[in-house]
């Protein structure tokens, strides 16, 4: 029965939360040999109906109280109530008892590390034995396994919707990497949320913040050897996320000590930003004070964003090489124009000289000045150029 269990649990998590409840409750429903299955959750101050599967359903009610009802018991209390014969307690409608149906009911409260989920209700005609209440609670702790799985991957989705909806109102690359951190601090509840772009310079590679909150702690632009930053450095050679559950006693986060005391960081998790073969960015993020570390579903959410702010970088990086080719293309023409023009200017301003010089032309001396100024202006074109040129190199550096 319990291998069957985990089959089911696999099968329903890859539906929405409508089918995989009424899923669990038919299953429910199978499993105990039961008649009925209801399940409800808390809607305010009362339990409304999520699904009834079963017979005689015509007669359940959409909602009901949680004061003075068995499944509002069990929702109180945490804890199975077992009812033996719901014509026998007084906590039950007996208008909803249905002749020659089922008497004996069991309600389970769903509960995911203390937190209520909701309550599921089965109905059958034996009572329930210690062995199928030892056996609910270990259903009830699957359901909410799978319960909560659903609605944490539900609410990434939505914060996965939240950072393109935010990016599209971005007028630049900065803005749209800022608020990409924003969203993730606010979607996971941590304060310190950073993007490393690594790139390669002179054939080392370097690390630079390209965005991070809080707002104000961090140099936006700021450069440092990827071998200053072990932790950041490991992430990028196994292309993998590393997570450093102890940081202040890790080798890897050793020049953090400072800040990790300071902000009392409980576990730091690094995601590479992959394009192609290649890590071209880390996401960093801290677990501070009572958050002790990052849930497997946390971290798919930020698998997720580094793809995101990977496609980013990399745009950025294939707009920033087509400007510097656009540069370049019109560099060299400028170059160019200020060598050829060289030529001339310096012919003109020699034979202005010798005019000058033998003073028989009467605007010798103003031929001169123009010519004079013309030529340094042409070499100073020509400099400019050749600065153009540098920068150029320069930029494609960081496309390596």
């Amino acid at each position: 029965m319990a291998l069957e269990l985990n089959k089911k649990i696999k099968e329903v998590k890859k539906m929405g939360f409508e089918g995989t409840i009424q899923e669990m409750a038919d299953q429910l429903i199978e499993d105990f040999e039961a008649e009925r299955c209801t399940i409800r959750s808390k809607h305010k101050s009362r339990l409304k109906l999520v699904v009834a599967r079963g017979v005689n359903l015509e007669t359940r009610r959409d909602e009901i109280e949680i004061t003075g009802t068995i499944a509002g018991d069990a929702l109180l209390t945490g804890k199975i109530q077992n009812v033996p014969d719901i014509t026998k307690d007084e906590r039950y409608d007996p208008s909803y008892v249905v002749h020659n149906g089922a008497k004996a009911l069991m309600a389970i409260p769903i509960l995911f590390e203390g937190q209520f989920l909701c309550v599921a209700q089965i109905y059958r005609k034996d009572f329930f034995s210690d062995k199928d209440r030892s056996f609910a609670k270990t259903l009830a702790r699957h359901m909410a396994f799978t319960l909560r799985h659903i609605e944490i991957s539900k609410l990434n989705r939505q914060a996965t919707l939240d950072i393109f909806v935010a990016i599209l109102g971005c007028e630049t690359f900065q803005e749209a990497f800022m608020c990409i951190v924003k969203e993730v601090s606010e979607h996971l509840e941590i304060p310190r949320c950073l993007i490393y772009r690594i790139q390669t310079r002179n054939r080392v590679r370097w690390c630079e913040i390209v965005a991070g909150v809080p707002q104000g702690e961090h140099e936006i632009g700021l450069s440092d050897p990827l071998s200053k930053h072990p932790d950041i450095e490991a992430a990028t050679e196994g292309k993998q996320t590393v997570e450093i559950n102890e940081p202040l006693g890790d080798e890897r986060t050793k020049h953090l000590r400072p800040i990790i005391e300071n902000k009392q960081i409980n576990s730091i998790l690094e995601v590479p930003i992959v394009s192609g073969k290649e890590a071209i960015g880390v996401i960093v993020l801290d677990a501070t004070q009572e958050k002790e570390g990052f849930s497997s579903e946390e971290k798919s959410f930020c698998y997720d964003v580094s793809r995101i702010v990977g496609c980013l970088l990399d745009h950025e990086r294939k707009r920033l090489g087509g400007i510097a080719d656009k540069l370049i293309n019109s560099s060299s023409s400028l170059g160019l124009f200020a060598k050829r023009l060289m030529i001339p200017l310096t012919t003109m301003y020699e034979l202005a000289e010798e005019c000058e010089a033998l003073k028989n032309c009467a605007n010798a001396q103003k031929i001169t000045e123009t010519t004079g100024k013309l030529l340094a202006l042409a070499a100073r074109l020509q400099q400019e150029a050749e600065n153009i040129d540098h920068s150029y190199f320069k930029i494609r550096e960081t496309q390596l």
